[in-house]
């Protein structure tokens, strides 16, 4: 199947076979808070300045989604169906980034026969880089009366300042096939550059 839930090639319905387009072999996510212990318990100015911190945050770690590859259908004649290109070895992702730069090895594909689909099956190709994140938030609590506080934060998306890429191209014969040449970002359903929002909020 394909993004939108139809098949991809309807003439040979097993090529359309494969891993779903989010598919990610290992995720690990864990949240904490931690309450700051140093003069938590104190009076005064000295325990309403230095009192009352949290620490929280969230950590992502996930491996890379699968890089579906593509080739051009014009030789194909079947309109329709998604063509994909011969694989004729083993798939090594080499890692390297950037313009020009091959980040798995393109001359193990190449293009299939007149008429004839090629060998490969949808998201067949090698998975693209990891995804790794920390968000973090520093909290100051104040509390005036009983039923009244105010709440002081820093809140710190992507603390590391990370690059979080995106897969490589996908698309045989092109220029930037095999080339990350892009970021991922909040459209992509990730934290881009490192974000750092300020905030306060009354409780009552």
């Amino acid at each position: 199947m394909n993004d939108v839930g139809t098949i991809g090639t309807p003439a040979d319905v097993n090529l359309s076979y494969g891993l779903a387009d989010f598919d990610r072999t290992h995720s690990f996510v864990s949240s904490f808070v931690y309450e700051l212990p140093v003069f938590k318990e104190a009076k005064g100015t000295m325990g309403a300045i230095l009192g009352g911190w949290q620490v929280a945050g969230i950590f992502v770690a996930q491996s890379g989604t699968p890089v579906d590859i593509r080739a051009g259908g014009a030789s194909l004649r079947a309109p329709g169906n998604q063509q994909r290109p011969n694989l004729n070895g083993s798939q090594n992702v080499l890692g390297d980034i950037g313009p020009g730069q091959q980040y798995f090895d393109t001359s193990v594909y190449s293009a299939p026969a007149a008429n004839t689909f090629g060998n490969m099956t949808r998201n067949a190709g090698p998975r693209g880089p990891g995804y790794v994140n920390l968000d973090a938030s520093l909290v100051k609590r104040i509390q005036a009366r009983d039923r009244y506080a105010l709440e002081l934060r820093v809140d710190a998306f992507n603390v590391t300042n990370t690059p979080h890429f995106a897969n490589p191209g996908r698309d045989f014969g092109t220029p930037t096939f095999g080339q990350i040449n892009a970021t991922l970002g909040p459209g992509d359903g990730a934290t881009g550059p490192r974000l750092v929002r300020f905030g306060a909020r009354v409780t009552f």
